[in-house]
């Protein structure tokens, strides 16, 4: 059975079924075997509520009485769990910082590739064009206009090419010499033909 640690205590105050008691520490304390839980062997005088079993008033004397299990509990409260929150929430503080630092590096990276692009560079994908298709002479016409100095179109497909039993399947990209100059690149063998 749970031993019970008591304290004399004076009520200071009444709320409801609830007594404010005011404890003071005696010599009793320093033999007691629950004193290193008990929060009234750090000082003179404490204060505490205490659930009243019968009527009183400022001034009365009690005796308070706790069990040894809900001290325990008191520790567990006291001490314990703050440690965990803290940890909790030194743990989602450097949760959060990795967040934050893996976002700016993703956009930063996805600053560089749009600069990268060009401040001034617009592209078109047309998805489908059956019904009314796009034609060379819709790039010249483009090329026309004073505000673009530079226009090529872009066409790619998955064919499958084939030389005698041997066939491999590849992608086939199709466009004119301004692309090269739009993307800032060069040939590194071959040339450009215009057929």
């Amino acid at each position: 059975m749970d031993e019970l640690i008591r304290h004399m205590g004076v009520v200071t105050g009444v709320n409801g079924e609830l007594a404010h008691v005011m404890i003071t520490q005696t010599s009793a304390c320093s033999a007691c075997k629950a004193r290193s839980m008990c929060m009234s062997s750090e000082s003179q005088e404490k204060e505490m509520d205490a659930v009243m079993l019968e009527p009183m008033k400022a001034g009365d004397q009690v005796e308070v009485e706790v069990r040894e299990r809900l001290a325990w509990k008191a520790v567990l409260l006291a001490y314990i769990m703050p440690f965990f929150v803290m940890l909790g929430i030194i743990v989602g503080v450097i949760a959060l910082v990795v967040l934050v630092s893996i976002a700016n590096g993703t956009t930063s990276q996805v600053t560089d590739v749009i600069s990268s692009m060009g401040t001034n560079m617009l592209t078109v994908s047309i998805d489908s064009d059956t019904d009314d298709p796009v034609a060379l002479s819709d790039m010249d016409e483009l090329r026309e206009l004073s505000h673009i100095s530079l226009a090529s179109p872009v066409a790619s497909d998955n064919l499958t090419a084939g030389y005698g039993s041997d066939s491999d399947s590849a992608q086939i990209t199709g466009t004119d010499g301004s692309y090269l100059d739009i993307e800032g690149e060069t040939l590194s063998a071959g040339r450009i033909s215009v057929e």
